[in-house]
C-alpha cells in the first residue's frame, strides 16, 4: 500500500489485506501479509474429492505465522491476542494462475 496511510484496525472486526500490506493493531503489533505459500484449494470449475489448501504468511516483524485455509487455524500473536484467517480469495479456477498481488486474505484479532 505504498503512499497510504497505516490503518489500524480493532480486536474483533474482520479486515482483508493484500500481499504486503501492513495493519496496526489497536492494543497489539503491527501485522503484514506476506504472500500465499502455497495454493492447492480446489478450483471452483472442477470436482475434486478434497477442498485443498492453501498457506498464507503474516509478519509482526518480530515472528512469522503460517496460517491454513482448510484448517481454520488461529496462531497466538501475543498472550492476549490470536489471528485467524476466515477466506481467502479469488477462488482457484483449473485454467488461471493467481498472482500474487491479486490475493486478498480476511482476518480477524481477537482478544483471549
Amino acid at each position: 500500500m505504498p503512499g497510504a496511510r497505516l490503518r489500524t484496525v480493532r480486536p474483533g472486526k474482520p479486515f482483508t489485506l493484500a500481499p504486503g500490506w501492513t495493519v496496526r493493531l489497536r492494543g497489539g503489533p503491527s501485522l503484514t501479509f506476506v504472500a500465499v505459500e502455497s495454493d492447492s484449494r480446489c478450483p471452483v470449475d472442477v470436482q475434486c474429492v478434497w477442498p485443498g489448501d492453501a498457506v498464507v504468511t503474516v509478519s509482526t516483524g518480530r515472528s512469522t505465522f503460517r496460517l491454513h485455509t482448510m484448517r481454520r487455524t488461529s496462531v497466538h500473536l501475543t498472550a492476549r491476542l490470536s489471528l485467524s484467517l476466515l477466506a481467502l480469495s479469488p477462488d482457484r479456477r483449473d485454467d488461471l494462475p493467481i498472482r500474487q498481488d491479486r490475493y486478498r486474505a480476511r482476518l480477524r484479532v481477537d482478544r483471549e
